[in-house]
């Protein structure tokens, strides 16, 4: 799960510095871009490859 939101945090960084090139005081360089889309894909990937824990694919029989 936090692989996931941090990807998607990620990508919603990588998407602002696509339309603006300064904000709140932080500057977008055009490798910044690369690179938050970068992390943003490994991240969301990485959170969606991996199996859930064992436990919550647990069924309870009777």
């Amino acid at each position: 799960m936090y692989a996931k939101v941090f990807g998607f945090v990620y990508l919603l960084v990588a998407i602002l510095g696509l339309f603006t090139h300064e904000f709140a005081g932080i500057h977008f360089l055009a490798a910044d871009n690369v690179l938050h889309f970068i992390i943003a894909f490994v991240s969301i990937f990485t959170g969606f490859a991996t199996p859930a824990s064992k436990s919550a694919n647990k069924t309870v029989s009777n």
